[in-house]
């Protein structure tokens, strides 16, 4: 239910609130997420945003002109590292940008809110589920990984900086001291400017890299998956009070059915946008290409970058793994609890005609919808993708 994840969602926002760069905060007197409405914290969000998509544009145009010189020697491998780059920054502002994205996120989980407080008064507690299942036991570990993983991948980039001024290579050849191929020019005489220069170049390439970390990974996993895993932990409680002393009556259990249908509306409503394409589209792309250049170079990367290739990778398996098999478990057991309660001796004639009439809840894409086997055959592709480059 969403008040196990309260103390991760909370983190997650006051986080973001320390870095201005998200439109929810959460309000610890009415125990919801808040919006700002204060119109100069709302525009220096969007500042940030248009900055973050002037810095996508200058990871396009260096690796349009690495793509025109990479007959030089080294230029290869940096053409690579745009598109990878490029690649995963799309995926992350396709799942986290735009305060009314962000805002339409915070909805739903103020909604899963108001309904898990609906269902505590009107059944005197009997929903606060205090059965520890695996798949709760799960949603906590990866909640737990995606709020560590924003400032262990900013920390990650900076080190990296440090250690070479032009890895990555964009805002040093926007500014002038890194060539396309990599290479250290000294410009301004060198000296204290230079410095720093470089100085400035390091926070903000951190900063970038925690802000849009930040808000991708809230949106899918603090409420998309979140969202997912309580449709999924109320269909559980509902399925162990269809039976024994404590049964409750098929009419109300249909119209909590109904209840939960109305979320499920909203939230594909939320993540059929930009998010769940993202998942299904973007994800494997930037799975393979990262997995071609982690076991194709591993030689050529210092420590820090094959430490934040994996984290990348891993979270790429992360998200399509979770979220694809909690949007199949969506569906087969919001089929298996009509197809039990249809089943039921001593029902009426109408209840049995709106059992028929009761759709399974599924995570859609316009007509299409995820499947028990999509799981598998996402990473089947990535695997047999990757294994196709790594042969060519």
């Amino acid at each position: 239910m969403l008040y196990d994840h309260i103390p991760c969602i909370k983190w997650d926002l006051n986080y973001m609130a320390g870095l201005h760069c998200f439109p929810l905060i959460w309000d610890g007197k009415s125990r919801r997420v808040a919006f700002i409405q204060k119109w100069n914290k709302v525009l220096l969000i969007k500042i940030i945003e248009i900055v973050q998509m002037l810095y996508l544009f200058l990871i396009c145009y260096v690796g349009l002109i690495q793509s025109l010189t990479r007959g030089q020697a080294g230029c290869n491998i940096f053409l690579l590292y745009s598109i990878q780059l490029g690649l995963s920054s799309v995926v992350l502002y396709l799942l986290g940008m735009g305060v009314q994205h962000a805002n339409s996120g915070g909805n739903l989980l103020n909604l899963l809110s108001a309904f898990e407080n609906w269902l505590q008064h009107t059944f005197q507690g009997r929903f606060r589920d205090k059965v520890r299942t695996r798949r709760n036991i799960l949603l906590r570990r990866v909640l737990l990984f995606a709020n560590g993983l924003c400032p262990t991948i900013a920390i990650l980039r900076v080190r990296r900086l440090l250690k070479n001024i032009c890895n990555p290579i964009f805002l040093g050849y926007a500014i002038g001291y890194c060539s396309t191929c990599g290479k250290h020019v000294v410009i301004f005489g060198g000296g204290m400017i230079l410095t720093g220069i470089k100085a400035g170049v390091i926070v903000f390439d951190g900063l970038h890299v925690a802000i849009m970390m930040s808000k991708a990974m809230f949106l899918l996993f603090d409420v998309i998956l979140v969202a997912t895993g309580c449709i999924l932990d109320c269909l559980d409680v509902i399925g162990r009070y269809s039976a024994g002393n404590n049964r409750i009556g098929l009419t109300v259990r249909i119209r909590l059915y109904r209840c939960l249908q109305l979320l499920e509306k909203q939230l594909n409503l939320f993540g059929s946008k930009r998010i769940v394409p993202a998942v299904l589209i973007s994800t494997p792309m930037v799975q393979i290409c990262y997995t071609f250049v982690l076991i194709k170079f591993y030689r050529t990367q210092p420590i820090d970058g094959i430490v934040t290739y994996t984290i990348a990778i891993s979270v790429c398996v992360v998200a399509c793994m979770v979220f694809e098999t909690f949007a199949a478990q969506l569906a087969i057991k919001s089929e298996q609890r009509t197809q039990q309660w249809f089943k039921e001796g001593g029902s009426k004639k109408c209840d049995r005609k709106i059992l028929l009439s009761l759709q399974p809840m599924t995570i859609r894409i316009g007509s299409n919808f995820i499947d028990r086997g999509t799981a598998l055959v996402t990473q089947n592709f990535c695997l047999t993708q990757t294994v196709s480059l790594l042969l060519m």
